[in-house]
């Protein structure tokens, strides 16, 4: 209803550079401590590590002593049906590639070379940090070392599904992990202009003048669009296209969205984001 439920007044001597609420009740808090406060040494001599995360709740506050969510990023960590996903990689997509296309001897075995996609369940961490223990419940979804990438894409109905590419072959899959039982399904090759929207995968391909997007699995969507509207972003209900055009003489964002069963078009000069199979404007 949009009232305050609980405030908790934290206080730290160094800087808070990441915030994550595992429930309604329970968050997370990084401090980065300063080295010329004391409890830095203490910190990493303990850890090894100078950032420090606790739990906050309602009741109390309480020390993460597993150190895996000390160096993650903020935008690659995410909440989703009750389920903590984080990222962790050290180089973009292409930067991987470049590496390994004309450097690998160098990048084996490096900590920068290694992507990982973890996952475990929030109620799981708050109760397993409560209890003080070292090692939280994440399972580990993929772990890939030079010669690949792997990136999250989507968590629906039980199944978390990733982007990889394997760099010898130069083929990139979309590939199925379901939570539990962890078996493991390849959902297709992931080719350019590729877009995961629920369960169903499409493609927007330029053809000689127009773009057109079709549903590849789980739709059957076929609809062109005049490549002047912009970009497409996302697909909702499996009937509206998002399309973003970012002008680059003064920045503004024009977001179309076109209705693919009767062809109608609505267009705003808005920030924009969507949440829920809705479109929002700001």
């Amino acid at each position: 209803d949009g009232s305050q439920k609980w405030c908790r007044h934290v206080e730290w001597p160094g800087k808070m550079d990441w915030f994550f609420p595992l429930s309604a009740d329970y968050f997370l808090v990084r401090f980065q401590l300063p080295e010329q406060d004391p409890l830095y040494n203490r910190f990493q001599k303990a850890f090894g590590v100078r950032n420090v995360v606790f739990l906050y709740g309602k009741e109390g506050v309480w020390l993460v002593k597993d150190t895996v969510l000390s160096d993650v990023m903020p935008e690659r960590t995410v909440l989703r049906d009750g389920m903590v996903i984080m990222e962790k990689y050290g180089m973009t997509e292409e930067e991987k590639e470049f590496c390994y296309m004309e450097e690998r001897s160098k990048w084996i075995g490096r900590p920068q070379s290694k992507d990982q996609i973890l996952v475990a369940h929030g109620e799981s961490l708050i109760q397993n940090i409560k209890k003080g223990e070292k090692e939280l419940p994440f399972q580990t979804v993929i772990q890939v070392g030079i010669d690949s990438f792997a990136r999250y894409n989507a968590l629906i109905d039980g199944r978390l599904y990733y982007r990889s590419k394997f760099f010898p072959s130069q083929k990139e899959k979309l590939y199925a992990w379901e939570l539990g039982s962890g078996r493991l399904q390849t959902v297709c090759l992931w080719e350019s202009g590729y877009l995961q929207q629920g369960t169903a995968v499409y493609q927007a391909r330029e053809e000689a003048s127009d773009i057109r997007v079709k549903g590849i699995i789980g739709s059957d969507l076929n609809i062109t669009y005049a490549p002047r509207l912009g970009r497409l972003k996302r697909i909702l209900k499996d009937r509206y296209l998002v399309i973003s055009n970012k002008m680059a003489e003064d920045g503004k964002e024009l977001v179309t969205l076109l209705d693919a069963q009767t062809g109608e078009l609505q267009t705003w000069e808005s920030a924009w984001t969507t949440a829920a199979k809705t479109l929002i404007l700001w």
